[in-house]
């Protein structure tokens, strides 16, 4: 088919990620793709929430150029949920794992 269609996005982090609030103030979360990326969460925080930053970048002549960080300032325990990076494309956030990767981030 597609050039880049075999390498599906990649996260910095494993599929469950723990943040101690004690020791830490920010969730974040790096994404590479060989397309565009986009992010979902299961959490009920806003898109436009100040707390939310989400940048994009691209790294020209590299495997992955495109890379996205999600960072959550001062995150709180109803930020506990899954977190997917995504293509465009993807059909399901849960199966389709050649346009999804994910991780639960569990926030105490």
């Amino acid at each position: 088919c597609c050039p880049g269609y075999a390498n599906p996005p990649r996260l910095n982090v494993t599929e469950e990620y723990a943040i101690d609030t004690r020791t830490t103030n920010t969730l974040s979360i790096r994404c590479e793709g060989v397309r565009p990326l986009h992010w979902n969460w299961t959490t009920s925080l806003e898109p436009d929430d100040p707390i939310l930053n989400i940048t994009y970048d691209k790294h020209p002549n590299t495997d992955y150029p495109y890379v996205s960080t999600l960072t959550i300032m001062e995150p709180f325990i109803v930020d506990t949920g899954f977190y997917y990076c995504y293509y465009e494309e993807a059909t399901n956030f849960v199966t389709d794992r050649q346009n999804v990767d994910s991780t639960y981030a569990y926030i105490f």
